[in-house]
C-alpha cells in the first residue's frame, strides 16, 4: 500500500513534497522509518528516496567551512572529513575531528553506509549523535520549498520545538548542512 518515489531532480522532489507534504516521508537510510512502521504502526502513503538528486549528494569546500548535501551518507562524510583533517592545520579541523570521532561510534558500518546527515537531523531525536556537534559549530541548514523558496536555519536552542519536532515546515526539504 506504499508508493515509492525516486526523483532525480530537486524540482521534482519539491513539487512532490508540496503535493503530498503530510503523506510523504523522505527516506535515505530508513532506520527511523523502519522503527516507525514496525513498532509505532505509522502508515506512510509515499516514501521518497532523494539519493539520485546531485544537489543533495555533494560536499563542497567553502571559504568558511564545508557544505554537505542532506543525502550524503555518514560514511562518505567520514571519509571526506578525514581527508580535510589530514590537509588542514589543527586550528581549522577541530570540529571535523569531533564529527569523525562521533561517526566512529555511530551504529555499524552497514548503517553508516546508507544513513545520511539529513536523516540524523530531520528525525529530531533528542539523542541525536551529530546535533550537539553541529550546534557547537554554529551549523546552518538550507531548506527549500516551492512556495517559500530557499532559506537558512541555524541549529541552535530554537531548532527543536518539541519531542521529535523542529522548526522546519512540513513542506520544506533539507537541502544541505
Amino acid at each position: 500500500g506504499v508508493i515509492w518515489y525516486r526523483p532525480t531532480e530537486l524540482q521534482q522532489l519539491l513539487a512532490f513534497k508540496k503535493e503530498h507534504k503530510e503523506a510523504a516521508k523522505i527516506v535515505v537510510g530508513n532506520t527511523e522509518v523502519g522503527v516507525e512502521v514496525k513498532f509505532k504502526h505509522f502508515d506512510y502513503k509515499y516514501l521518497v528516496n532523494p539519493s539520485q538528486i546531485n544537489a543533495l549528494n555533494q560536499i563542497d569546500v567553502l571559504r568558511d567551512g564545508i557544505k554537505i548535501g542532506s543525502a550524503v551518507t555518514l560514511s562518505d562524510i567520514q571519509i571526506f572529513l578525514q581527508k580535510q583533517i589530514n590537509e588542514l592545520p589543527e586550528s581549522e579541523n577541530r570540529i571535523y575531528k569531533s564529527i569523525v570521532e562521533m561517526l566512529h561510534w555511530f551504529a555499524g558500518m552497514q548503517v553508516r553506509n546508507v544513513a545520511s546527515i539529513g536523516g540524523n537531523i530531520m528525525t529530531a531525536s533528542p539523542i541525536s549523535d551529530l546535533i550537539p556537534i553541529l550546534m557547537a559549530a554554529n551549523a546552518k541548514l538550507e531548506v527549500e520549498s516551492l512556495d517559500g523558496g530557499r532559506r537558512k536555519i541555524k541549529i541552535d536552542e530554537n531548532f527543536f520545538t518539541g519531542y521529535r519536532r523542529n522548526i522546519i515546515d512540513s513542506s520544506e526539504v533539507l537541502i544541505s548542512v
